[in-house]
């Protein structure tokens, strides 16, 4: 505040003269007593005497002004200098000089209580006249408010002087005949001074601003100090005589003649009156007053200019705003800058001209009509007749009564002042301003391109119309403002507001608060947010900060976008995909759950993207980047210089900005327009260099790199890497084996290193694979694909696509296909590839339709080819086909060969076609009821029912499944689930799979298969029980067990069983009945139990060591089995040993050199492929048989020392068509050729030892005794 002048004399110290106390009152006095003879120049006129009046004015001349309602400067009438214009009362008290002090003064001051206006006239120098209105109340009030202010008149000599205006204590700014209530609202008080012919005037700039008003003691004035103005005024004397300002708000006033003024700095009045003036306003907001004949000087940049002209007249370079003043008609025209124009009572043509201009009617004493859509641009008078003519103008602000304002379609502010106003926007985006509740807005058009975004500025409570997007509560009281079904922006006041967006995404923003401001999205009922009062907030989307302060925004569980602004801001975005940005300073941003987008811009930000996929941009400073959960992207896009991001250290050396970010949890990135070198992690990382000649390295990981513009480096490193053009719109040329990417779309080269996939843009592509198993996808555009080596998958996509395959197993994609695809592989090309075009392919193997009805045919190779949605029709051909129809009622045809379908969701018709074919169903999750036998399927996951034919094999799904064969040799698996399969006729293989199953062989050899449990697994075929883990089967009609690769348990039945325990230590029993046992790896334990039982090794590919005299074989895999009442012996494909026990044996030696031996009993010995050996201990071993004996190739191996003979001494053989008799002395072997008997006689006497009969040869009768050897053990 400024302290009131209080040292004059006087009872109150501010002098010895005052006003009555009364209401409305004024005194005149004599200047020349004062300021000398010439009085006061005031605007170039010399006044000899003022009339001060109590309410806040002096006037100029003869009488005073007794208008309690204050009017702006703008009006005609008065000469006048008002501090503080307004309807003052001070009549309830004495005469102020018997009773001075009738109030307690206002505190902090100088004032003295007084309620009463006191005057010194002081001549002394140049004379200094002084006013004080010490401690005034407004009309009708009690003395709870008061204001005190001061006017002083400082001669400076020849009739010049300054004004100041001093303002100690502001309390109220209306009487209540002015329409105020409790000193506010009503007629606000005016401040400033005029000559008051119109031809120019002044006004502080908060002059009837209630709110601005209130703060005249606090604001700094023209001098920098709290409360304190001060203006120069001066005047010419002399024809031509030169006035020179200073820097301070100077008022200049020439005489008659051509004077030259200058302002200098300041916001001076240039005041040129009669002559050819030359006015130079310098620095500062400068006003002019011309009579059309003066040349006025501006340079730029030198503040916002105003012309005071009672004539036509176009402004001149750099000046702003043209006031046309007097009644007499006259023109204004604009420049190139952004005009103000104001006509006068006369009819005028006013012409903006260029830049955004505005049209004033706010001195109007009538409502007007304008239309700045009329190409004419009439304006009409609504209650006068005369018209003005308006141009080029884009903004209108109107009268104080009622007015009608009609836009453009271009950006138009339409200000309706006062009274009931109709204002319509049309095309653009338009601002209005509000003034009362009796105001129109209409806005027309729907469509925000074409209608733009349109804005309303209010005091008042208010809602929003149709059509119009934003409001801007401008006050400081309490007032609401409500949006409508548009997204609207709304701007808080500084009171308390309730602010409902109603329907659409809407935003409230605190830009305007004057402090910081703390704002929950989760609170919709009143809250504190400390920097703009008690708002409550109500379907509210987005939130904006304040400019200067910093504020704490959250968000809700929405998608919400939080905007910092300045200050040191808090932003939390909590659930949903929100967008944050923190603006200037440092700021903390942290996005929640959802997928979220956070820029920190200036400052030193903590950006945390919490859980979801976020893009975090730093922007300058030095950052810390903290992707959180998800797949988060470190987005330097806005950076246009180089810039070093790594990964793998968590760093970026170099933001483009002058800052260093440490990043953590950051998966992917995007770089700006520099030369930017981007390294990726461990992770697969999506790294796109955008503009610049980048460096990118993907590291580990399976890697996305897209170059952008520039000579790049793309280095995928390890893993599965793509090098990605799908942005460009020109034809580029990618080869993976010479790693050159051509024609990038800015004339550049790529080097491509460790790249394995390529995605095309949407021109005319050449993308060439390597040996490697290849990605390539054409995307939009007639491409050539080629795959060369490697097992690669070709994506054509829109366009007429050529794709070889080259070598390896090729996938040929359509799955991103909308539209119908129809592919041959046999024929190579599509009639139609779902957009329309003819694609041509080669070398393909696997083929995948779209999400319509395809048409999908293979050939002669063993294909893979999926439907995926729609109503599909799949033809495997020749070769062991997979189909798959997902979604849709899908047709699958086999064809030749061994075929699995899987027809998916829907109503389809499966046909395995010839060969041995797989309906498979391992995708369904509910339970399905497919039956061979019936050919059909019911349930497939879709409620629907499924037509079968041909096929053998089936496989259930992970829901309790009916499975039933038929006639044929089936493989029925019902995955999980507590299925009941049925094989029917014909020898099947039965696997259950998890849960409780019932497993029913049906008539026929059957198999129980548990190859694939990895659980110990416990079989009963007597009891008709298996538990595996997961739950008890029920098994019926099964007569052979597959175990499975733990510790099984697998007991037979009185049938012929085959039980093969595979992996694992197992015990096998079979049971009654002449069963197979297959030990498999482990030690196992194989009982035959009752009837004639085999062991079998023939699936052992090492040598195999078996002795049932014992009850051990050790097999090939290091496992020792233990054999319990087994008879026969299969060996395997190595050299085995084979031993036979007292029983009549069968073994059997298989592949490899085996070494049989039968021990007693008469067996029978079969050696298989190989030169096998059959071995005899003793002659009392009995009579063996030896099936398939070959001379030269087989031998018999007798024991030395039991027959009597030396190891390794050639044997005498006695041949004939019947037994010969011996001869000689010594052992001798006897071989009947007729029989096949082989007897020996150990002393060739034939009594004593008499001849015995060792081995019957049943093939080849051919027998020499060369193979016969001797050995010893």
């Amino acid at each position: 505040m400024a302290d009131l002048i209080n040292n004059l004399g006087g009872a109150a110290g501010f002098g010895e003269g005052y006003i009555p106390r009364s209401d409305d009152q004024f005194v005149t006095i004599d200047l020349t007593q004062i300021f000398g003879a010439q009085g006061l120049n005031f605007f170039g006129r010399n006044y000899t005497s003022l009339s001060m009046a109590d309410n806040g004015n002096i006037t100029f001349g003869s009488g005073g002004l007794t208008a309690f309602e204050p009017f702006g400067m703008t009006n005609g009438g008065y000469a006048m200098i008002a501090p503080f214009y307004a309807d003052v009362e001070t009549h309830l008290e004495g005469d102020p000089g018997y009773e001075p002090n009738t109030v307690t003064p206002t505190p902090g001051g100088t004032s003295q209580g007084s309620d009463a206006v006191w005057f010194d006239a002081d001549s002394t120098g140049y004379g200094t006249f002084t006013v004080t209105w010490d401690d005034v109340k407004y009309f009708e009030s009690t003395t709870e408010k008061l204001n005190a202010f001061q006017l002083q008149l400082i001669g400076t000599g020849n009739g010049n002087f300054d004004i100041v205006f001093r303002y100690e204590s502001i309390n109220w700014t209306t009487g209540s005949s002015s329409g105020g209530v409790d000193g506010l609202g009503g007629t606000i008080a005016r401040a400033g001074f005029s000559p008051g012919d119109g031809s120019g005037w002044y006004e502080l700039p908060v002059s009837g601003n209630q709110d601005g008003m209130l703060l005249l003691e606090d604001l700094p004035g023209n001098t920098g100090t709290e409360g304190y103005y001060r203006f120069s005024v001066q005047n010419g004397t002399t024809i031509g005589e030169s006035i020179e300002g200073d820097n301070t708000d100077n008022l200049l006033a020439g005489a008659d003649g051509d004077d030259l003024i200058s302002g200098y700095d300041g916001n001076d009045m240039l005041v040129g009156n009669a002559g050819s003036d030359t006015l130079t306003g310098g620095a500062g907001d400068d006003s002019y007053t011309t009579d059309g004949i003066d040349t006025l000087i501006e340079n730029p940049d030198e503040g916002i200019d105003t012309v005071f002209s009672s004539a036509t007249y176009t402004l001149e370079a750099n000046l702003e705003n043209l006031i046309l003043t007097g009644t007499a008609a006259a023109d204004g025209t604009g420049n190139a800058l952004d005009n103000f124009i104001s006509g006068n009572a006369g009819s005028n043509v006013l012409d903006g001209g260029d830049g955004i201009d505005t049209v004033d009617y706010s001195r109007s004493t009538y409502g007007i009509s304008i239309d700045l859509s009329n190409p004419v641009n009439q304006l009409a008078w609504m209650s006068d007749q005369d018209n003005d003519t308006v141009i080029n103008f884009e903004n209108v602000l109107g009268s104080t009564y009622n007015d009608e304002l009609t836009g453009d379609a271009g950006n138009n502010v339409l200000n309706g002042n006062q009274g009931t106003d109709y204002m319509t926007g049309g095309d653009g985006s338009d601002t209005y301003y509000v003034e009362s509740e009796s105001d129109n807005v209409t806005e027309t058009n729907e469509v925000s391109a074409i209608g733009g975004i349109d804005t309303v500025v209010t005091k008042i409570t208010y809602t929003l119309g149709s059509n119009v997007e934003n409001l801007v509560l401008a006050s400081d009281l309490a007032i609401d403002g409500t949006g409508n079904a548009l997204n609207n922006t709304i701007y808080s006041g500084a009171g308390d507001n309730i602010i409902d967006g109603g329907a659409g995404i809407d935003l409230v923003s605190y830009m305007n608060a004057l402090g910081g401001v703390t704002v929950d999205l989760t609170i919709t009922t009143t809250q504190n947010t400390i920097g703009s009062g008690n708002d409550t907030l109500l379907n509210i989307e987005h939130l904006q900060g304040s400019i200067i302060d910093s504020d704490d925004l959250r968000g809700n569980s929405g998608n919400n976008i939080l905007y910092g602004l300045g200050g040191l801001d808090t932003l939390s975005g909590a659930a949903g995909n929100d967008t944050l940005s923190g603006g200037d300073d440092n700021d903390q941003l942290a996005g929640g759950d959802g997928n979220d987008v956070l820029q920190g811009d200036a400052g030193n930000d903590a950006v945390a993207g919490g859980n979801g996929n976020d893009y975090l941009a730093g922007g300058a400073g030095n950052d810390t980047l903290d992707g959180g959960a998800g797949t988060d992207v470190a987005d330097y896009r806005d950076v246009v210089a180089a810039i070093n991001v790594n990964l793998g250290t968590g760093v970026t050396a170099n933001d483009g900005e002058g800052g260093s970010d440490t990043l953590i949890a950051i998966e992917n990135i995007i770089g700006g327009a520099g030369n930017d070198t981007l390294t990726g992690d461990a992770l697969a990382n999506r790294i796109e260099g955008r503009a610049g000649n980048d460096n990118l390295v993907g590291g580990d990981g399976s890697d996305t790199l897209v170059g952008g513009a520039g000579f790049d480096t793309l280095n995928g490193g390890l893993g599965t890497d793509f090098a990605d053009y799908t942005a460009l719109a020109v034809a580029v040329n990618v080869n993976l084996a010479t790693g050159i990417a051509s024609a990038d779309g800015s004339g550049a080269t790529d080097t491509l290193i460790g790249i394995d996939n390529i995605l095309g843009g949407t021109g005319n592509d050449t993308l060439t694979g390597d040996a490697n198993g290849n990605r390539l996808e054409g995307r939009n555009g007639n491409d050539s694909l080629v795959g060369g080596a490697g097992n690669d998958t070709f994506l054509g996509g829109n366009g007429a696509d050529t794709m070889d395959g080259g070598i390896g197993t090729d996938f040929l994609d359509y799955s991103t296909a909308t539209a119908a695809v129809t592919a041959n592989l046999a024929t190579g090309t599509t009639s139609d590839d779902g957009t329309g075009a003819i694609d041509t392919f080669t070398g393909m193997e696997y083929l995948i339709g779209g999400s319509a009805g395809d048409f999908l045919t293979g050939d002669a190779a063993n294909n893979r080819i999926e439907g995926r949605n729609g109503n599909d029709s799949l033809v495997g051909a020749d070769g062991s086909d997979t189909l798959t129809g997902d979604a849709g009622n899908d047709t699958l045809d086999g064809g030749n060969a061994a075929d699995t379908l899987i027809g998916g969701a829907g109503a389809d018709v499966l046909d395995g076609g010839a060969g041995i074919d797989v309906l498979d169903y391992r995708l369904q999750t509910g339970g399905v009821n497919a039956n061979l036998l019936t050919g059909t399927a019911s349930n497939d996951g879709s409620g629907s029912i499924d037509t079968l034919a041909n096929f053998e094999n089936m496989i259930g799904g992970t829901g309790s499944d009916t499975l039933t064969g038929d006639a044929g040799n089936n493989r029925i698996e019902g995955l999980s689930g507590n299925d009941n399969i049925d094989g029917g006729d014909g020898a099947d293989t039965l696997i259950g799979g998890l849960g409780a199953d019932t497993i029913n062989g049906g008539n026929g050899v059957d198999m129980l298969d548990y190859t694939s449990t990895g659980t110990s697994v416990t079989v009963n075929l007597l009891a008709g029980t298996a538990t595996d883990g997961s739950g008890t089967d029920t098994v019926l009609n099964v007569e052979n067990i597959n175990g499975g690769s733990g510790a099984d348990t697998l007991i037979g039945d009185a049938g012929n069983n085959r039980i093969d325990g595979s992996f694992g230590s197992d015990s096998l029993s079979g049971g009654d009945g002449n069963d197979t046992l297959i030990g498999g790896t482990g030690f196992d334990t194989l009982n035959g139990g009752n009837g004639i039982d085999l062991v079998d090794y023939t699936a052992m590919t090492g040598a195999v060591t078996v002795n049932l005299g014992t009850g051990t074989a050790s097999d090939s895999t290091g496992g020792t089995d233990t054999l319990v009442n087994v008879e026969y012996v299969n060996g395997g494909a190595a050299g085995d040993t084979l031993i036979g026990n007292a029983a009549n044996n069968r073994i059997e030696g298989r592949n490899g050199n085996d070494t049989i031996t039968g021990a007693a009993g008469s067996d029978t010995l079969i050696g298989g492929a190989g030169n096998d050996v059959f071995r005899f201990v003793t002659t009392a071993d009995g009579s063996d048989t030896l099936s398939d004996f070959t001379s030269g190739t087989d031998a018999i191996a007798v024991v030395a020392g039991n027959f009597g003979l030396t190891a390794g001494a050639a044997v005498t053989l006695l041949s004939g068509a019947s037994t010969p008799t011996v001869s000689g002395a010594g052992g001798q072997f006897l071989y009947n050729t007729t029989s096949g008997a082989l007897f020996f006689d150990r002393d060739g006497t034939g009594s004593t030892y008499a001849a015995t009969q060792i081995a019957t040869l049943a093939g080849s009768k051919t027998l020499v005794a060369a193979d016969i050897q001797v050995v010893a053990s």
